[in-house]
């Protein structure tokens, strides 16, 4: 008989916020479906271990949508440890959703998928949504401003909706992680050290010790829990470089020179050429 979903869980990751966007976005669809939808955010959620240790026992029809930003090609740290860290599948399903900034998709995706897949939790749908890029916040025109928008949250519900309507079915079919890759015909090899050689790309940032008043702001906005002070700031080896921390310091006493790498963006985005284009696969 046709199967029925008794739970979604929406897991993301969003220091910047647009992934969040999207993932409320599936929230909402789910919900009027009918589909109770429990939303865990990777990066500051305590209840994650929780939702872990209960994944066992709930896994019986379960759909995990599991959305992650892309950082250099890659899906975020937290993400990959939260699906390396799943329990394997009974009956359960997946869709992996990412966002990007207009300049590179990347292997995201099909290494979201790949894992999943590993755990037993046949991909039914995924997703890549346009978003304005994270690093671009002072600009005046950052790439892919004003996404997602409503054209993106349009197609989430209509991914969820597919999604939804495969779960009715005997069989729901179900993505093979090859057709997510950068280029299907030649799928990448595994590279899981692959962000942490990333990271070296990325500007340092300097404390002007001066104007720091020891306030916190940059600690609660880091989404890794990478920053202490002792008394002042330092960063641990945990950062992903998204400059929260830089971005909200009211004192400006993080400072990054970000606008050598706005011009590597820019011309990154040349050099690819993918089109700025959200796209859902079913």
């Amino acid at each position: 008989m046709p199967m029925a979903i008794r739970k979604a869980l929406i897991a993301y990751f969003s220091p910047a916020g647009t992934t969040r966007r999207m993932a409320r976005a599936f929230e909402s669809t789910l919900r009027a479906a009918g589909t109770p939808a429990v939303m865990i955010d990777l990066g500051r959620d305590d209840d994650i271990p929780f939702v872990m240790s209960q994944m066992g026992a709930a896994r019986d029809n379960i759909c995990i949508y599991v959305g992650s930003p892309v950082y250099a090609s890659y899906a975020a740290p937290p993400v990959t440890a939260f699906l390396s860290g799943l329990p394997p599948a009974c009956n359960g399903f997946s869709v992996p959703f990412v966002t990007w900034g207009g300049v590179n998709s990347g292997r995201a995706l099909y290494d979201m998928a790949c894992t999943l897949q590993e755990k037993g939790y046949p991909v039914l749908g995924a997703g890549k949504f346009v978003a304005e890029h994270s690093l671009m916040w002072a600009l005046d025109e950052p790439l892919a401003k004003g996404r997602p928008d409503r054209s993106d949250a349009l197609l989430a519900e209509q991914l969820v909706t597919s999604v939804e309507a495969k779960m009715k079915t005997l069989e729901p079919a179900a993505i093979a992680a090859d057709a997510l890759a950068p280029d299907p015909q030649a799928p990448p090899q595994p590279d899981p050290e692959g962000f942490t050689r990333a990271k070296a790309h990325f500007p340092t940032r300097t404390l002007d010790q001066e104007r720091c008043t020891l306030c916190n702001l940059c600690a609660d906005q880091c989404p890794v829990q990478a920053i202490r002070l002792t008394p002042y700031p330092e960063f641990g080896p945990e950062c992903i470089f998204c400059f929260n921390c830089v971005r909200y310091c009211p004192e400006g006493a993080i400072r990054a020179e970000l606008a050598p790498l706005h011009v590597r963006i820019r011309k990154l985005r040349e050099r690819f050429a993918e089109p700025a284009e959200s796209k859902i696969y079913l």
